[in-house]
């Protein structure tokens, strides 16, 4: 067998190759703040995203998982690969690509993260973050607004750059896809989390104004999600339209 087979009279050393890293875009949710957090680190010259440097011969999730213990003291963090940024400039340092990778963190987990390390911040902040991380948070965000948007339309419209004369409220059709909530929830704290992620309301305030309509909108969320949910109890802090106390839910196995 030829050794030289890929490419005849050349070998790997003779090609110039940059730095590989991985950089995590974690977030977690904030229900009693109805915000999207973010976690970032204070680096020598600002915030920027947990990241690391691939070692020798290790596979990106074992430098997923490195990266995560070393900068926020979790044990055993999974990531899902968002995209690889690869501007030649893109690190003052010198040649370096990034594989950026995609985190969600459920509520109660993200409490277990070393506050010494790496901290939660609202993504509304105004956060300017080194070098292209912007870009890989802008990234991140647009793969769960994918999964969590209602209205296919409006996103349609959004891509192409035209507003769509037919926009419907459609909710997406999986409660929680990513598993944000690890603890009982109502269907409003599950309607809002769809919002917050998606980054608009559901209901216009024309529709709010028309409690016809708004209720229409309500049970529509309703209807699709109560079949994936199993209740669990009542939240006694929390009131339907109807002044009872709202049901919880969790998610069905």
């Amino acid at each position: 067998m030829n050794d030289n087979v890929y490419s005849p009279g050349r070998d790997l050393g003779d090609y110039p190759r940059p730095s590989v890293a991985v950089d995590v875009a974690a977030f977690t949710y904030s229900r009693q703040m109805s915000q999207l957090m973010l976690l970032l680190i204070d680096g020598e010259n600002g915030l920027r995203l947990p990241g690391a440097f691939v070692r020798e011969r290790e596979p990106l999730a074992q430098t997923v998982e490195r990266c995560m213990m070393s900068k926020a003291g979790v044990k055993g963090a999974r990531g899902t690969l968002l995209r690889i940024f690869d501007e030649p400039d893109r690190d003052p340092r010198g040649w370096v690509l990034t594989a950026a990778h995609l985190m969600v963190v459920p509520e109660t987990d993200a409490q277990r993260y070393d506050r010494s390390r790496a901290n939660w911040l609202p993504i509304h902040a105004n956060l300017e973050l080194q070098g292209d991380h912007n870009a890989i948070v802008r990234a991140a965000i647009e793969k769960l607004r994918q999964e969590y948007e209602i209205d296919q339309t409006l996103v349609k419209g959004r891509t192409s750059g035209r507003s769509s004369g037919n926009q419907r409220n459609i909710y997406a059709g999986k409660p929680d896809p990513e598993y944000f909530f690890s603890t009982p929830f109502t269907l409003r704290e599950l309607q809002v989390l769809h919002e917050t992620v998606a980054g608009r309301p559901f209901m216009s305030s024309s529709s709010l104004s028309t409690s016809r309509t708004s209720g229409t909108l309500r049970d529509t969320f309703r209807r699709l999600m109560e079949p994936q949910l199993d209740e669990v109890g009542t939240n006694e802090g929390a009131f339907n339209s109807r002044g009872a106390p709202s049901r919880t839910w969790i998610h069905r196995n």
